[in-house]
């Protein structure tokens, strides 16, 4: 019996669950499209607030290099500064009017370097030979500047000498050169000053504040770092390597955007500018995990908001699937009831969907089916009170026609026995056929009997070894098997769930047919075995497909749920005169045969005992054969 609350368990949570399959599958696909679209675009922002910086960075450094240029280009054009360098470089000046020049010099170039100038020294440098005339550090004084590049360049133009370690100072710096000009216009000397880097350092590394991870530095040619870079505590640049992945691409040279490690070793999403006019290398950069930090917090965000839609869209469903199943569980309730018996089970009409109408159409089918109950249990009555007159009528005549047949047939032996020398061959051979006929009827009201009893006969099943029985049986027939040529094969026989005697009689019937109708072949070959498959799949099937195309069963008239064949199916199998197989639906019948009495003895109805004693276990029977090359009959148990 079918049990309600299985059914309801089942089909709601399977419904909840192909909502929520679907609510996911769109939530998914819309979830990683926004998550997607977001990642996305916070890269695209980060990559351009990366190269905003970069460009800034790199104005700005450009911007301070012209600046602190425009300093010395502004005080070689002054008239009076050009007149007093002249006049220091020419040497001709005596001892006191030229420290009187100089102090006046040095003065004016005092002012723009110290603690608080842009410059760290200034030198005044003969163009002729490259000595210093005059510097802000004494130390300079003297000595020679000729193959310094801002001494080179700058007797031709305003150059600025890129960032490079200072020996006398001990500090990287980069050198500003502007050539000194003689109020004749030639070209006299060179006025070089030193930057101070420093300044530079706060230009690269100035900061807005709003990342925590975010740094800034330049890169020689050389790999070193150029300014400090901010995770590095050491202060002595120019002394540190640096080889990295964006610092890499930058020297190719080449500017761009690379995901890479940073110094440290850390993920970072990095920009790298090559600055040709300079030959350094600048590199902005932040940390991967605080770029990304939004990107998480907003997955997050996305995935908490996706776990309440799901919620809220289970509980809908739930709820949704309830007003689905709950008339459709009423519905299989009534159908419950009216599976077990109960004919006056109804389904509640209240809906106007299609279960409505499929409830209307169970009421309508059940009110059909209990009229129909009613006109069978009617139909059954008279059916089986119809059965029971015919068996006590086949039982009376059968019986009370045993008397006079055992009369007729002792009378007519009497005559045979007693007056046989006496009578006439004719008078004598009808009476041997009287004898002989009222014979073959007394066993024909003997299988009759036998067979109508089989109806009544209780099925005492139990585990049955049927090689035994086969055994046995040929025992029995060894009269049947004396003075002939037999070859009689016994295959391996699965056991079984039988009635013993009943199985008995199967084999009996099926052995003795197969004995009979071999009489005429020299060499008689029987076969006797089973075959097996796995679920109704293998040889019993393949002998079941070509009986069934044949037309050889009795299959026809078994119950619906023997109509498939058993795990095990057995057979015997002759080399006799075999039948035709058009008449093959003859096979079971009563008093049916397919020879003539003359050539095969036997009342027809061997085989219908087969048959319903087969069909009582709940299997199925059936034969194939083809005229003169023998016959085969299977049968399958429940």
């Amino acid at each position: 019996m079918i049990r309600p609350m299985n059914f309801s368990l089942r089909i709601t949570p399977k419904l909840t669950l192909v909502f929520l399959g679907f609510g996911a599958a769109i939530l998914v696909a819309l979830s990683g499209r926004s998550f997607s679209s977001a990642q996305s675009s916070l890269h695209a922002a980060t990559v351009a607030e990366l190269y905003s910086t970069a460009i800034e960075k790199q104005g700005a450094f450009n911007a301070w290099v012209d600046d602190r240029l425009h300093v010395p280009v502004s005080l070689a054009e002054a008239p009076s500064f050009r007149a007093r360098a002249a006049q220091l470089i020419s040497g001709n000046l005596p001892d006191a009017e030229r420290k009187t020049v100089r102090d006046l010099v040095m003065d004016g170039l005092r002012g723009f370097t110290g603690r608080d100038g842009n410059f760290l020294d200034m030198l005044i440098i003969d163009a002729r030979d490259g000595k210093v005339i005059a510097a802000v550090n004494p130390a300079e004084e003297g000595r020679f500047k000729e193959y310094q590049p801002y001494f080179v360049n700058g007797k031709q133009s305003p150059y600025v000498q890129n960032l490079y370690y200072s020996i006398p100072l001990q500090a990287a710096t980069m050198t500003a050169a502007v050539p000194i000009r003689a109020p004749e216009g030639n070209v006299v000397g060179v006025l070089a000053a030193r930057l101070r880097v420093e300044e530079l350092d706060e230009i690269i590394s100035r900061r807005t504040g709003l990342r925590q991870t975010d740094d800034a530095f330049l890169v020689t040619t050389n790999n070193l770092f150029a300014t400090q870079p901010r995770f590095v505590s050491d202060p002595a640049i120019l002394r540190r390597g640096v080889y990295t992945e964006p610092v890499k691409r930058c020297l190719a040279p080449s500017s761009g955007f690379v995901a890479a490690n940073d110094y440290r070793g850390e993920p970072v999403f990095a920009v790298y500018r090559w600055m040709p006019e300079r030959n350094l290398c600048l590199i902005v950069n932040i940390e991967q995990a605080e770029a990304l930090a939004p990107i998480r917090d907003f997955g997050g965000t996305l995935l908490l908001f996706s776990a309440l839609v799901l919620l809220a869209a289970g509980l809908i469903a739930y709820f949704l699937a309830r007003t689905i199943t709950q008339p459709i569980l009423a519905l299989q309730v009534s159908a419950a009831k009216l599976s077990a018996g109960d004919l006056t089970a109804r389904a509640p009409e209240a809906a106007r969907d299609e279960v409505g109408a499929l409830a209307r159409e169970f009421n309508a089918m059940a009110a059909a089916i209990a009229e129909k109950e009613a006109g069978l249990k009617q139909r059954a009555e008279q059916l089986g009170s119809a059965n029971k007159e015919l068996e006590a009528f086949t039982y009376s005549v059968s019986h009370d026609l045993r008397a006079p047949l055992r009369a007729i047939t002792g009378f007519a032996r009497i005559l045979l026995d007693d007056y046989a020398p006496r009578l006439e061959p004719a008078t004598a051979r009808y009476l041997h056929l009287i004898a002989t006929n009222t014979q073959q009827m007394g066993k024909l009201v003997d299988d009759l009997l036998a067979f109508s009893r089989l109806g009544r006969q209780t099925l005492n099943k139990e585990t049955i070894q049927p090689e035994k029985i086969v055994r046995r049986v040929l025992a029995d027939l060894q009269s049947e098997q004396e003075n002939r040529a037999l070859d009689i094969r016994i295959g391996s026989l699965a056991p079984c769930q039988a009635d013993a005697a009943l199985l008995t009689q199967v084999w009996a019937n099926l052995i003795a047919n197969a004995l009979k109708f071999t009489r005429t072949r020299e060499n008689a070959v029987i076969e006797i075995g089973c075959m097996r498959s796995d679920k109704g799949q293998g040889a019993g099937d393949k002998v079941q497909e070509a009986s069934d195309k044949e037309q050889v069963t009795s299959d026809l008239d078994a119950p619906l749920a023997t109509r498939h064949p058993s795990h095990v199916t057995y057979f015997v199998r002759d080399n006799g005169v075999g039948f035709d197989m058009q008449y093959a639906h003859k096979l079971f019948g009563v008093f049916q045969r397919l020879h003539r009495a003359d050539e095969f003895e036997g009342t027809g109805v061997g085989l219908a005992i087969v048959q319903r004693i087969v069909h009582r276990h709940g299997g199925r029977v059936w034969a194939e054969s083809e005229t003169e090359k023998g016959a085969t009959f299977y049968f399958t148990l429940e």
